[in-house]
């Protein structure tokens, strides 16, 4: 099993707390997923939620510039 270290207190991480979160450009939100370090809640990183909404796919395809 690989395991990295927090880089803000250097403690091993074997297992994330993960968080719902929305995260947001200033004109759409999305849903997404949080890692954090459970020794200090350092967010290690973030990753969009891979099932939006059916009413959101239309907007994220304009913002990505995909048609």
């Amino acid at each position: 099993m690989l395991n990295g270290k927090c880089p803000k207190c250097e403690n091993v991480v074997q297992q994330g707390r993960m968080e719902h979160m929305n995260i947001s450009d200033g004109t759409m939100s999305l849903k997404a997923f949080s890692a954090a370090c459970p020794h200090c809640n350092t967010i290690l990183g973030v990753v969009l939620d891979p099932r939006p909404p059916e009413a959101m796919l239309e907007k994220i395809m304009k913002a990505l510039r995909i048609r």
